[in-house]
């Protein structure tokens, strides 16, 4: 524990050391800051370079993908090459081998006149002549109304009146079959668990599964909905391509021009085609069409690995164009994946973007490398400064005392034999402070330089602890000491530099003897902890700050004692023992209050521990 030494922030080595740590990092920042401006600035011009042909290569390939959707919209047109050309299926069956086939999601067959033929509606059925099976089921329907419908009886009798008369496909006013709305009435009044109920049932179903009978749309869905709801099954073939037919003629017939996709007027998200031969009106829902248009566009020759979308949102993209007039509410644009520089572009940048990393990197290495090396070099000639300072005033001091009392009794001054007795003591404490400087100078500079010779060997620490006290035996047996010594009794082996271990033990009694007031009370304790062994020290001297606690270790740093004048010293008694039990593979701990005194205990390992 040592007085504070003092070196001024605004020394001229500091300014200096600043200076040239200043110039250091000037000269690996600047020509970095300067690497990167003209990076950053090449890549600019190459990106703009890479942007303008990526512009190119994606017009090209929108070109490319915008003629294969308008081709696909012109094969789907010509649709009389698919099953609808074949005259040898009946235009029900037609229907079904065009929604199975994938042509569309519905269809509605017209006449050269532009009116609706398939599927039918019933109101279009009120312009046929009424046929004699008309008035027959008319008559029938007419007696079902009179007699008690709720009856099971009447409504079978009155569907055997239906055969016998053979008017099952007679109509009512509205243009709907008579029959197949009877069957459904007698079902929900017969036992469905009787055969009655099952031959209607199967009566019911098979009629809404014959293709040659002229249903009304409406009607058919309805009956085919009801049977679903009650638990009864039946799969009527492309029912949704019905369905969807049934929802567009909601609204009046809207052609358009043929070959062209366009919305169909009663709904934002259904599209259709007028086929090429004005024969069909092809109807799709919206990813419909835009799944098919969408692969299209994907087939196109060369467009790499580029991803179209194609749909009749508006897109902020800047890579997109209009479809043409054959969709004149669709662009073409490129996927959000799609969007960038092309691949060969893609490459060269990452490939400059891994030049500057490994540039930067480089720098930064070797900048760290040098900061570091200036530093721990600044840091060595600052020491090697202190180590000639202190040199300088610690042996000062004590030579010049030696030498006048020297001179003192050479020329015969002092007579009095006491005198002389008294100056000849004064002249050992003298040298015995200068044999420990030396001592601690030259265990220093052997630490500093790695060249300290450690000899490790298991050894007894009461050994060392006698050897300590052995070597500070006349200073510690003043009559203003209080020594207290306690050494346990079989304490195991330490394996230890015997030499250096009792250097730092004598560092410690020195720092206890040197730092108390007049009433000295020190006390040496070596004990056995658990797996290690333990060297106390601990005094009623001047004690330590927190901050002081955390310095002290450091080499030539000295603390002031508190309330009077500096004390002598060199700053690296507790340096020096911090260094030998670091190599011991030790803990030094400190424990200290100011004024309350402090505790210094080296911590080793048993022998053989690790």
């Amino acid at each position: 524990m040592f007085a504070r030494r003092r070196h001024p922030s605004h020394s001229p080595d500091n300014r200096e050391t600043t200076l040239l740590l200043g110039l250091v990092v000037l000269a690996v920042v600047l020509p970095t800051i300067g690497f990167l401006w003209f990076v950053t600035k090449a890549m600019k011009n190459e990106r703009a370079v890479m942007r303008e042909k990526a512009k190119d290569y994606y017009d090209l390939q929108l070109s490319t993908a915008q003629r294969a959707v308008n081709a696909a919209i012109e094969r789907i047109a010509q649709a009389e090459s698919k099953p609808l050309g074949n005259a040898n299926l009946s235009e029900e069956q037609r229907f079904h081998r065009a929604i199975e086939q994938g042509l569309a999601d519905s269809l509605l067959f017209l006449n050269p006149d532009g009116r609706l033929r398939y599927p039918l509606l019933a109101e279009n059925l009120d312009e046929f002549d009424t046929s004699e099976a008309d008035e027959k089921a008319l008559s029938l329907l007419e007696r079902w109304y009179e007699t008690d419908r709720s009856e099971p009886d009447t409504a079978l009798a009155v569907l055997d009146d239906f055969f016998q008369n053979q008017c099952q496909s007679g109509h009512d006013f509205q243009g709907r079959l008579i029959y197949p709305n009877l069957l459904w009435a007698a079902l929900q009044r017969l036992d469905p668990n009787g055969a009655p109920y099952s031959k209607t049932l199967a009566d019911l179903r098979q009629r809404l599964l014959d293709s040659q009978i002229p249903w009304p749309i409406t009607q058919r869905l309805f009956l085919t909905r009801e049977l679903l709801s009650s638990g009864e099954s039946i799969d009527l073939p492309s029912m949704d391509a019905f369905q969807l037919a049934s929802e567009i003629l909601e609204h009046p017939l809207q052609l358009g021009q043929p070959g062209v996709l366009q919305r169909e007027p009663g709904s934002a998200g259904r599209w259709q085609i007028l086929t090429a031969d004005r024969k069909h009106l092809l109807l799709f829902r919206e990813p419909t069409i835009a799944s098919r248009l969408q692969e299209a566009a994907h087939r196109s020759p060369d467009r790499g690995e580029i991803a179209f979308l194609v749909s009749p949102q508006s897109n902020e993209n800047a890579f997109s164009t209009a479809v043409g007039q054959r969709a004149p509410l669709w662009r073409v644009s490129l996927g959000a994946e799609g969007i960038g520089l092309p691949n060969n572009a893609a490459q060269q940048r990452a490939y400059t973007m891994a030049v500057v990393c490994i540039v930067l990197a480089l720098v930064g290495v070797i900048g760290t490398f040098a900061i570091k090396r200036f530093l721990a070099q600044s840091r060595l000639t600052q020491l090697r400064t202190d180590f000639i300072s202190t040199i300088s005033h610690e042996l000062k001091t004590p030579l010049a005392s030696t030498r006048m009392l020297v001179d003192t009794l050479v020329e015969g001054k002092v007579d009095d034999p006491e005198k002389t007795r008294s100056y000849l003591e004064v002249i050992g404490r003298e040298n015995t402070r200068l044999s420990h400087l030396v001592e601690n100078f030259l265990t220093y500079s052997r630490l500093e330089s790695g060249r300290m010779p450690f000899d490790f060997q298991p050894v007894l620490p009461d050994e060392i602890a006698n050897q300590a006290l052995d070597a500070l035996e006349n200073k510690l047996e003043g009559a203003a000491v209080s020594l207290r010594v306690h050494i346990e009794a079989d304490l195991p082996y330490i394996r230890a530099d015997e030499a250096t271990l009792a250097i730092a033990l004598i560092n410690l009694l020195d720092n206890a003897y040197k730092y108390t007031g007049d009433e000295k009370e020190i006390v040496l304790q070596v004990r056995s902890q658990g797996d290690r062994v333990e060297f106390s020290v601990s005094d009623n001297g001047i004690g330590l700050t927190a901050a002081e606690r955390e310095r002290v270790r450091d080499r030539f740093y000295r603390v002031t004692k508190h309330g009077s004048s500096a004390m002598t010293g060199s700053g690296l008694g507790l340096s020096i023992v911090n260094d030998i039990v670091a190599a011991h593979r030790g803990e030094l701990q400190i424990e200290s209050l100011p004024n309350q005194g402090s505790v210094f205990t080296i911590s080793l390992p048993r022998a053989g521990t690790r």
